[in-house]
C-alpha cells in the first residue's frame, strides 16, 4: 500500500501542476511591442510573441519541476547526479539482439512498401505554400542567386534547393517532380525516425522482449506522426526535421556507446548544414550542439569536444568557400532576420491554452481549428518529458 500511495501522491501533485499551469497560461501576457511594424496574426491581435515562449516554458517547467521533486521526496532508490552524468557507456554489440534486429528489418520493409504503394494525388497547386519554394528555385536557376536573390522564410534547402535537386534528378522542371522528391524526403524521415527508435531500444537496460515491445510501440506512434503530404503539411514529424533526427542519432551513439568519438566530428559538420536546410531547425540543432559541448566538458571527454569543434570549423569554412563572401553575408543576414528578429511575427499564431477549446484563435482564425492539434503536440512533450525524467531518476521500481 505504501508504494501505491506514494505513486498516487506523485500523480496528484503532477496533475495539480498541470491544472495550475493551465490556470496561469493566459495570465502571462507581456506588453505588445513591434518596433519593425511587421504585419501578421500577432500584430493584428497586438500580441507579444515572447508570450508563447514564456507560457510554454513556464508550463513545462512547472510540471517537470513538480514531478521531479515528487519523485525525490516519495521515491527511495534514485540515481545521483554523478550517476546520471558520469554513467558508464554501453559496450554491447548490436548483434546481441537478434530478434530486435529482425523486428527492425520488418518495420523497415513495411515503410518501404508503404512508400512504393502510395498513390500520387492530383491536387491543385497550393499557390501560397508551394509557391514559397517554386518561385525562389526558379529564380535561382535564372539568376544563380540564393540569399541575395530572394528573401525566403524557411531555409535555402527548403525554399530553393529542394525543387532544384528534384528537377535535376528527374530531368523535368515540373511541380510533380518537386512533389515526388518531397515524398522521397518524407520516406527518409520515416527511416531515420525508425533508426533513432532502434538505437534507443538497444540502450534500454532490460531484456530483449522489453526492447522489442518498446521499439514496436514507439515506432508505430512515430510513423503515424509523419504523413505523405505536400504543400502545407500538418504532420508532427516532417522532412524539415531531418537535421534534428541526424543529430539525435549521432548523439545517441557518442553519448551512450564507447569508441564512437568520430561521431563528434560529424555532429560539428551538421552545424551550418542544418541552418541551410531550415533556419528554425538549424537554430535548435546549434543550441543542442552547445549543450552537447558543455556536457562533454563536464565529463572531461576533451577528445570529443575537439572533434566537435573541428567539425564546426570545417562546416562553416566549407560553406563560406562554396557560396562566396557575398552570399555568405546575405545568408547570415537572412538567418538572423528570419530566425531571430522576424520569425515570430511573420510565421506564428497565438498558442492555444492547453486542453481549453476555443482559445488561441485571435482575429485570423475564428474556427480555432488548430486547438486540438496544439494540445496533442504539448501532450507529446509532457508525456515524453515525464518518461525521460522517471527513467533518469528512478533506478528500480521494485526496490522502492
Amino acid at each position: 500500500m505504501k508504494i501505491s500511495g506514494n505513486n498516487f501522491k506523485i500523480f496528484i501533485f503532477t496533475f495539480a501542476s498541470i491544472l495550475l499551469g493551465v490556470f496561469f497560461w493566459d495570465k502571462i501576457n507581456l506588453p505588445y511591442s513591434n518596433p519593425e511594424n511587421i504585419y501578421g496574426v500577432l500584430s493584428i491581435n497586438k500580441f507579444n510573441p515572447i508570450n508563447n515562449d514564456l507560457r510554454f516554458l513556464t508550463f513545462i517547467t512547472l510540471i517537470f519541476g513538480v514531478f521531479s521533486l515528487s519523485l525525490i521526496y516519495y521515491k527511495k532508490n534514485l540515481s545521483t547526479f554523478n550517476e546520471i552524468i558520469f554513467f558508464k557507456k554501453n559496450d554491447e554489440n548490436i548483434e546481441n539482439y537478434k530478434y530486435l534486429n529482425i523486428v527492425f528489418i520488418i518495420f523497415l520493409t513495411l515503410i518501404t512498401f508503404e512508400f512504393l504503394s502510395i498513390s500520387f494525388p492530383l491536387n491543385l497547386i497550393d499557390f501560397f505554400h508551394e509557391g514559397e519554394w517554386l518561385s525562389p528555385a526558379k529564380n535561382y536557376l535564372i539568376t544563380g542567386k540564393i540569399w541575395s536573390g530572394a528573401y525566403f522564410v524557411h531555409g535555402a534547402f527548403f525554399d530553393v534547393f529542394n525543387p532544384v535537386i528534384a528537377w535535376k534528378i528527374f530531368g523535368k522542371e515540373t511541380i510533380g517532380s518537386s512533389r515526388l522528391f518531397i515524398f522521397v524526403l518524407i520516406f527518409f524521415t520515416k527511416v531515420l525516425s525508425l533508426i533513432l527508435t532502434f538505437k534507443i531500444a538497444q540502450f534500454i537496460k532490460s531484456d530483449e522482449t522489453t526492447k522489442i515491445v518498446y521499439f514496436a510501440l514507439i515506432s508505430i506512434s512515430i510513423l503515424f506522426l509523419s504523413e505523405y503530404q505536400f504543400g502545407h503539411s500538418r504532420s508532427y514529424i516532417r522532412y524539415t526535421d531531418l537535421p534534428i533526427l541526424v543529430f539525435l542519432i549521432f548523439s545517441a551513439e557518442i553519448i551512450l556507446r564507447k569508441n564512437k568519438n568520430h561521431y563528434g566530428f560529424l555532429i560539428g559538420l551538421i552545424s551550418s548544414i542544418s541552418l541551410v536546410f531550415t533556419v528554425d531547425r538549424g537554430v535548435y540543432v546549434n543550441i543542442l550542439i552547445l549543450f552537447l559541448l558543455a556536457y562533454f566538458l563536464l565529463r572531461k571527454e576533451f577528445q570529443i569536444v575537439i572533434l566537435i569543434l573541428l567539425g564546426l570549423f570545417l562546416s562553416w569554412a566549407l560553406l563560406y568557400i562554396l557560396i562566396g563572401s557575398k552570399e555568405f553575408g546575405f545568408f547570415l543576414k537572412n538567418t538572423y532576420q528570419w530566425g531571430v528578429l522576424h520569425k515570430d511575427f511573420l510565421d506564428s499564431f497565438i498558442y492555444p491554452t492547453p486542453f481549453i477549446p476555443g482559445t488561441g484563435c485571435g482575429l485570423a482564425d475564428a474556427t480555432c481549428s488548430g486547438n486540438l492539434r496544439a494540445t496533442r503536440g504539448i501532450l507529446i512533450v509532457i508525456i515524453s518529458g515525464l518518461l525521460t525524467i522517471y527513467s533518469l531518476l528512478v533506478k528500480n521500481e521494485n526496490k522502492d
